[in-house]
């Protein structure tokens, strides 16, 4: 039931789980019980995967040797609720082993994805999580991010650990993005070509591209933008520079689904001016994490309290509601109207009526 009411109430809102858990079972349940049910397994999900994280099985069996692993972070804002609310910061890591075409979709196959407001919390669990699932002595780590801070190459160098390699790769989509948003006034051709240009690896033409945009800029706000990119290019480029490598040309598309995979997240948690406190946030990100995992069911069973039967008297209502409760019926009361009754009696007008109707 926890399970069950928890992994509903990840996805849709409280009264919405209340009301489908009251119509499809047995057990009458408000929105506010559906809160608590939910808390109550986030919290024990922290608790087992602070455990986990503090506990790393160096002898595991069947750690996997794979040539290639892709580690991903970013972040993101949720509204805090309290007296004094503030911005509460996400961060997200996710491990994938590589992409598998669906169509034209693409699928990231065997991701995991850890998330905490506590950034060094959030690293403690993914080395924890690499270290009892991975070994890293042949495998070639390839990492995405925006470059923000806390999701610098300087700390997935750190995450590498004993990587064979690591190559760290500025992801697409926040790159063009920044482009996009520097040279916002400028042609939208020069633009796309710089864009291009990026892509196909032809660096040298990137110089001409900024000289260029420069002497476009219309205002000196335009122009310190085009500077500010020039500057961005500098400060990035060992991130940007593998973008254009063939050798990478079939990894690429895949940096950059963290943040489209925000949205998991972001649906429940910010729309309809919601606002979260702390624990509650922490709980709910843990119940998220692990319906993502598909994981969930079998992390709540490592706690004792919650591998027993959680309600072992809800089967012994079905029967009951199912009995036939006997009632005593009066029956039908049979009576009749005499002919003879005195004119002055009811019984009497009563027949007078009937008689002047027929």
């Amino acid at each position: 039931m926890i399970q069950r009411v928890s992994q509903l109430a990840s996805k849709g809102v409280l009264r919405s789980v209340a009301e489908a858990v009251s119509v499809l079972t047995p057990v009458s349940m408000s929105h506010q019980t559906v809160w608590k049910i939910t808390q109550v397994a986030g919290q024990a999900i922290d608790e087992i995967r602070i455990a986990e994280a503090d506990y790393r099985e160096t002898t595991v069996a069947e750690r996997k040797q794979l040539p290639v692993l892709f580690v991903e972070g970013d972040a993101f804002m949720i509204k805090g609720k309290g007296k004094f609310p503030k911005q509460l910061m996400v961060h997200r890591f996710q491990v994938y082993e590589g992409v598998k075409l669906n169509g034209q979709r693409r699928r990231l196959i065997n991701r995991h994805v850890i998330s905490s407001l506590s950034h060094s919390t959030v690293l403690k669990e993914l080395k924890a999580y690499l270290d009892q699932h991975y070994d890293l002595s042949k495998t070639k780590l390839i990492t995405g991010s925006d470059n923000g801070s806390g999701y610098t190459p300087s700390v997935f160098d750190d995450i590498a650990g004993m990587a064979q390699s690591h190559q760290h790769i500025l992801d697409r989509y926040h790159l063009n993005r920044k482009i996009r948003t520097r040279l916002s006034t400028l042609p939208k051709q020069l633009v796309n070509g710089l864009i291009k240009t990026i892509n196909h690896g032809h660096f040298n033409q990137i110089p001409a591209y900024l000289d260029t945009a420069e002497s476009l800029a219309v205002d000196r706000e335009a122009l310190a933008d085009v500077q500010l990119l020039r500057a961005y290019f500098r400060r990035n480029w060992p991130s940007i520079e593998p973008l254009g490598n063939p050798g990478f040309a079939h990894v690429v598309h895949s940096l950059g689904s963290c943040e489209s995979n925000h949205r998991r997240y972001t649906y429940r948690l910010k729309h309809q001016g919601r606002s979260w406190t702390k624990a509650g946030l922490t709980a709910m990100l843990r119940v998220i994490d692990a319906q993502q995992n598909n994981d969930l069911e079998a992390t709540l069973i490592k706690r004792p309290d919650f591998a027993k039967p959680l309600a072992p008297k809800i089967p012994r209502l079905i029967p009951k509601l199912l009995k036939q409760v006997k009632t005593t019926h009066q029956g039908i009361h049979h009576g009749s109207i005499v002919a003879d009754a005195a004119y002055s009696s009811p019984i009497g007008h009563l027949a007078q009526i009937f008689n002047n109707s027929i």
